[in-house]
């Protein structure tokens, strides 16, 4: 099926691009933090190391073949391609919950944070859920995808704002203090999108759904422009951390998602409204 726009332009298939459009975020993102979590093992811990370097390779793969889909590509081809990247996004969810299971037992010890390695493995699953929901045909989002969204990005956010903070050498004193300051605004949106969650079906009102989201953005907003004037930094080598500069742009692309999906979402609720 396709659409037209507002201009009477035809548009490709919803599902379609919607299918390409998270497969093509959340793959690099997944390829990343293979990265980052090899780049945190210690030298003797080659058999971790491998299987990093094998999802960073499956998922090279997977954007390889996603470079050949167009929006006019067959629906059950997409379908398909969804279903393969979903048992990538559920593997690559497997080995860091092991990874994850390993480090809290002290089996092994490196320098990956239990909740990066945590904070990781949440996005695999966003990740494998959503191609689930877009294979069910679920696009439009519900009310209660508004709020257990937000629960989930204001989380990660929160998380960032942690690992920024516990990254930067100590004597950045201002940017470690606002990375504090961030992660305290972050923990108490993520609490209140929770006590929202909790007054479910009752708190699914256009008005407070609203009110959410305008609430978020800002903080957000505020945080990605934090988080893109530390990549800028990080990458001129101006200020000291421990701050790979591929993680720093790696969060700001994540704020910069979050937006987008505030925005999708607003734009739903007025869809509803009218």
């Amino acid at each position: 099926m396709e659409v037209p726009n507002r201009r009477g332009d035809i548009l490709a298939n919803p599902f379609v691009a919607r299918s390409l459009d998270e497969i093509r975020f959340w793959s690099r993102i997944m390829k990343e933090h293979a990265l980052f979590l090899s780049l945190g093992f210690t030298f003797e811990q080659t058999k971790l190391i491998e299987e990093a370097k094998q999802f960073i390779s499956l998922f090279e793969r997977i954007e390889e073949k996603l470079s050949r889909f167009t929006l006019d590509s067959d629906l059950r081809e997409v379908q398909a391609f969804n279903s393969e990247v979903y048992q990538a996004a559920a593997a690559i969810w497997s080995y860091k919950r092991k990874v994850l299971g390993l480090t809290l037992r002290c089996e092994i010890r490196h320098n990956n944070f239990p909740l990066l390695i945590d904070h990781t493995s949440r996005e695999a699953a966003y990740f494998a859920n959503r191609l689930k929901e877009l294979n069910e045909g679920r696009l439009a989002p519900t009310p209660d995808d508004v709020i257990e969204e937000n629960v989930f990005f204001l989380k990660i956010m929160a998380d960032h704002a942690k690992f920024i903070g516990h990254l930067l050498d100590p004597s950045e004193r201002k940017l470690v203090e606002q990375a504090r300051e961030f992660s305290h605004d972050f923990d108490q949106l993520m609490f209140q999108a929770v006590d929202l969650d909790s007054m479910r079906p009752q708190s699914e009102t256009v008005p407070i759904l609203d009110q959410f989201l305008d609430q978020n953005r800002v903080s957000v907003a505020s945080l990605r422009d934090f988080k893109k004037t530390a990549r800028d930094l990080i990458e001129a080598c101006r200020i000291k951390s421990n701050i790979h500069p591929l993680l720093a742009d790696h969060t700001f692309r994540e704020a910069e998602r979050f937006l987008e999906i505030i925005d999708l979402f607003e734009e739903n609720l007025k869809g509803t409204q009218i």
